[in-house]
């Protein structure tokens, strides 16, 4: 038997090669407060066992590590290289494969797990002390909340039940105590669905360099910005959205809700002529980009990774960048009535 893959990318190995210069085997790897050094692809971005959990007779199951190279990575990588190539002739199947890579790759990354699981825990932390405080007003009962958890995992009911135990809440920070990923990692594929959805029918524009100069990625690739500042709340529905993608150091996918298509079939209704539209493969447009452009979409790439940049070149414009506060999103809570929810903010508030 083979051994266990033991180091986990969260950024795979194989996209990373992407942005290699010509006849070079190592990038340039940029850190916020570190110095410039060069790796090559297979040694960046992986953490140990990021995707695995002991059992409880003590073996590893690294299913999901198997699960995303095999469902997600293989198919979606394939149309990453073939849309960088120039080939825009898309089918649904590359299209959805090509949402759902980019659906994990924004879910599957340190930044967004950490936030996920740390959102979790300090919500059955908060649930406990509201439970607490209502067993002395009101004594013992249970307390009716709409869920524990928003996100849909395996074996859970289609329908969750409205009301939790105070055992149950203890149980589960137990849980989390001894395996504080669990939630990430389980509800990674059913989150990444309901987003890839979404990308999905956006419209795509690939982006092509054209002036020489190379486009460059990150350990946060999937770069969901708002134009808007008058909006703190982020979110992948809100009308401003923009989703960028570098696919290759050559090119990159950037997107945006397609406002004409949807005033459209609402205004169709659930007929026969919107279904028609709306199981036809969108347009992918293209436009060259010059060098100004190029950097633009860097210096933003910069701003909004979480830790690393990865590039086929030097560049010590990226150095001061990297000394400011990453601009990717964050969670807090607040109270809703009774209850409470969770708020996702822009890196600009």
């Amino acid at each position: 038997m083979p051994p266990r893959p033991k180091q986990h990318h969260y950024v795979t190995r194989a996209y990373l090669e992407g942005f290699l210069e010509p006849n070079q085997e190592l990038l340039f790897c940029y850190g916020r407060h570190r110095s410039p050094f060069q790796k090559r692809p297979a040694d960046l971005a992986s953490v140990r066992s990021y995707y695995s959990f002991r059992q409880p007779d003590g073996t590893w199951d690294d299913s999901l590590e198997h699960d995303i190279e095999r469902l997600v990575e293989t198919p979606g990588l394939a149309v990453t290289r073939k849309l960088a190539s120039g080939d825009m002739r898309l089918n649904w199947a590359e299209r959805d494969a090509l949402s759902m890579l980019m659906a994990v790759q924004r879910l599957r990354v340190p930044h967004l797990r950490q936030m996920i699981d740390a959102v979790h825990a300090d919500l059955i932390k908060r649930l406990l002390l509201e439970y607490d405080q209502r067993q002395q007003e009101q004594g013992l009962g249970r307390m009716w909340i709409r869920s524990i958890s928003p996100l849909a995992r395996p074996g859970d009911p289609e329908r969750p039940r409205a009301y939790v135990t105070k055992e149950e809440l203890e149980e589960t920070q137990r849980t989390l105590e001894q395996d504080p990923g669990q939630l990430s990692r389980e509800t990674l594929f059913s989150l990444a669905a309901s987003f890839a959805k979404v990308l999905c029918r956006m419209k795509w524009t690939i982006c092509y360099s054209n002036d020489g100069e190379s486009f460059i990625t990150s350990d946060c690739p999937v770069l969901l910005r708002h134009e808007r500042r008058d909006v703190t709340h982020a979110g992948i529905i809100r009308p401003d959205t923009t989703v960028e993608f570098p696919l290759s150091r050559t090119a990159l996918l950037s997107m945006t809700h397609d406002f004409a298509l949807i005033n459209r079939v609402n205004r169709l209704g659930p007929n026969r002529e919107a279904r028609r539209i709306l199981n036809q493969v969108p347009e992918i447009r293209t436009t060259q980009t010059n060098g100004g452009q190029v950097r633009d979409f860097n210096l933003r790439q910069v701003a909004y990774c979480s830790h690393w940049i990865f590039c086929g070149r030097q560049n010590g414009e990226f150095i001061d960048v990297l000394r400011k506060r990453s601009k990717n999103v964050r969670h807090r809570f607040v109270r809703d009535g009774n209850l409470f929810k969770v708020e996702t903010l822009t890196g600009e508030s």
